[in-house]
């Protein structure tokens, strides 16, 4: 299996047609069928893997095409900020005062 369609023709031989209206549905459907064939213990492992990992790639793509902008900005932020560099600024807090009565209160640690 490499593609939707070949997702549809694997559905079908388990009696299973889908067709909602909307590209997206449609594979979410899809995706909660192949979850109930799976848990029937109906089909093979592997095949369910292979055709999970399309459906969620399909729907990836229509969820692009629902947002384009949203996504376009994303990937530029994206671009500046790779995954693989984290930065996280780290407080440390050894005396600190009550807002309410201007008490002292002592550190957690």
């Amino acid at each position: 299996m490499k593609t939707l369609y070949d997702v549809q023709q694997f559905l079908e031989k388990y009696g299973v047609l889908v067709h909602v209206g909307k590209r997206i549905w449609d594979i979410e459907l899809m995706a909660i069928e192949l979850d109930n064939i799976n848990h029937s213990g109906l089909i093979d492992k592997h095949d369910y893997l292979v055709a999970k990992l399309i459906l969620q790639r399909e729907h990836e793509i229509e969820e692009r095409k629902e947002m384009p902008d949203i996504y376009k900005l994303l990937e530029a932020y994206e671009a500046l900020y790779p995954y693989k560099v984290f930065f996280s600024s780290e407080y440390i807090i050894s005396k600190s005062h009550c807002s309410i009565c201007g008490k002292s209160m002592q550190s957690l640690s």
